[in-house]
């Protein structure tokens, strides 16, 4: 799939070392992993690949070695799983630094599901929440994939400016997981909510029959921990418009105005009949730069 603007499809995703450790797992896709087209849930892609690096860690025997949390997290999305179709997940470390490792997923079926995801983690102290030096053990096992690449911590996403326009959102009290805080995973759904919003309200309701884009990549920075009940608020805009895509851009805030996660993703206008990217159509764009200057007087 054509992606532009936008990084490239092996930016970030190094093939696994010669003899390294390669961890596998088969999914089938089920009728709660998917939409009512049939496509895989952004989110239910998220929670398989939280699923399969914790089964890493168990086969490794590194479960009980502290909490792992994601700090940064890639998507690049060739070809979406569908309903029914069996995939195969393998997983591996492409980094590591003292206090965070890089692991690498990649979701394959028969299908044509071509999904690649790369993400840090950072392995906390469960009292008291500091991140912990990577075990020795852990370096043993994981070294050799990482062929002596360094995991790279920093967040990548600048700070939005002022004037994009926030949304409220409410999580229930089942997005907490075991670590007290809104599981990653989760994030993803805030997200294509907020974006579906924002389209709706950019392109007027019509959108919602035609809906001719397909999601190609997405990363989410994590910043700081959101608990229930906080209240949160979304912003979304979108900063450049391409030929055939555009981005768009996500901020979340708790309600002490603290920055909780920030995003970007790439939209493809896609034609789904003729299985093929399309141009993006001129009302579209006329439309989604109207909204983005009202948006920016009002807020």
């Amino acid at each position: 799939m054509a992606v532009e603007p936008g990084a490239t499809k092996n930016e970030e995703l190094p093939s696994p070392a010669p003899g390294g450790r390669v961890y596998e797992e088969t999914h089938v896709v089920g009728p709660a992993d998917v939409t009512p087209g049939g496509r895989m849930r952004l989110d239910e892609l998220a929670r398989w690949l939280q699923d399969i690096a914790y089964g890493d860690l168990v086969d490794a025997g590194h479960a009980d070695e502290g909490f792992w949390v994601v700090r940064r997290t890639r998507l690049v999305i060739e070809r979406f799983p569908r309903f029914a179709e069996e995939l195969r997940l393998a997983t591996f470390c492409t980094g590591a630094s003292a206090l965070a490792a890089e692991r690498r997923t990649r979701i394959e079926g028969p299908e044509g599901a071509d999904v690649e995801a790369v993400s840090i983690w950072v392995n906390l102290d469960p009292e008291t929440a500091r991140p912990l030096a990577l075990p020795e053990r852990f370096v043993e096992v994981y070294a050799p994939s990482a062929m002596g690449r360094r995991s790279r911590t920093k967040l990548r996403h600048p700070t939005a400016p002022e004037g994009v326009a926030t949304r409220p959102f409410e999580f229930r009290a089942t997005d907490v997981d075991p670590a007290g805080h809104v599981n990653n995973a989760v994030y993803l759904t805030y997200l294509e909510t907020a974006r579906i919003r924002y389209l709706q309200e950019a392109l007027g309701d019509e959108f919602l029959y035609e809906l001719s884009l397909i999601l190609a990549q997405v990363s989410v920075d994590f910043r700081s921990q959101a608990r229930f009940p906080e209240q949160l608020e979304i912003g979304a805009r979108v900063p450049r418009i391409g030929t055939k895509s555009f981005v768009m851009e996500h901020e979340v805030r708790a309600g002490d105005g603290r920055v909780v996660a920030e995003a970007s993703s790439v939209l493809v206008a896609y034609d789904y009949e003729a299985d093929a990217t399309m141009a993006v159509p001129p009302h579209w764009r006329e439309r989604i730069e109207t909204y983005e200057a009202r948006s920016s007087v009002t807020t």
